[in-house]
């Protein structure tokens, strides 16, 4: 039985191969982006069954995607898709995103964004550092910050310092 061709378009450090040929080195042909000149990608591009990327144009040659003709698969690792090349991509790909996979670090970025901005770090920095600035940011009121997943997530860790968050829930919040 011929083995589906997976490309991996996104990097690969070796960590990641040895993880990669241990879950699925079994079922899968495996082919990495970064191994490959674009004249080896091309005369293999038929092959691939499933692509997993970042999505980015860069990944692929323009030229290489009229000759995926097996692709059904593609995965993102980012979690949106608009900037995939839809246009480039053969009709029938199932395109699967990676929406959600990082929310609890996005939040978390966009609290200290949130926190760094209520503060006015950068204004007040040498206040800061000589321990002469003591805004308190308990109980003040925060607006939501990213799509649902990312400002609930966000919520959680205003709430923990007893900040009002509108709920992403609902609009009344």
């Amino acid at each position: 039985m011929e083995l589906p061709v997976v490309l991996l378009a996104v990097p690969m450090p070796e960590e990641r191969r040895r993880i990669v040929r241990e879950r699925i080195g079994a079922v899968a042909q495996i082919l990495i982006r970064g191994d490959l000149s674009d004249a080896e990608l091309a005369r293999r591009a038929p092959e691939v069954v499933v692509l997993v990327t970042g999505g980015f144009p860069r990944d692929i040659p323009a030229e290489t995607w009229p000759a995926m003709a097996r692709l059904k698969l593609l995965q993102t690792v980012a979690a949106g898709v608009d900037h995939l090349p839809y246009d480039r991509i053969p009709a029938g790909v199932t395109i699967c995103s990676n929406a959600g996979a990082h929310r609890i670090s996005i939040a978390e970025h966009a609290m200290a964004l949130l926190f760094a901005a209520a503060k006015n770090l950068v204004v007040h920095t040498d206040a800061i550092r000589a321990g002469t600035f003591p805004q308190d940011l308990m109980g003040k009121r925060w607006t939501g910050a990213g799509r649902w997943r990312t400002s609930t997530a966000s919520s959680r860790r205003a709430t923990s310092c007893s900040s009002r968050f509108p709920s992403p829930a609902t609009p009344s919040g």
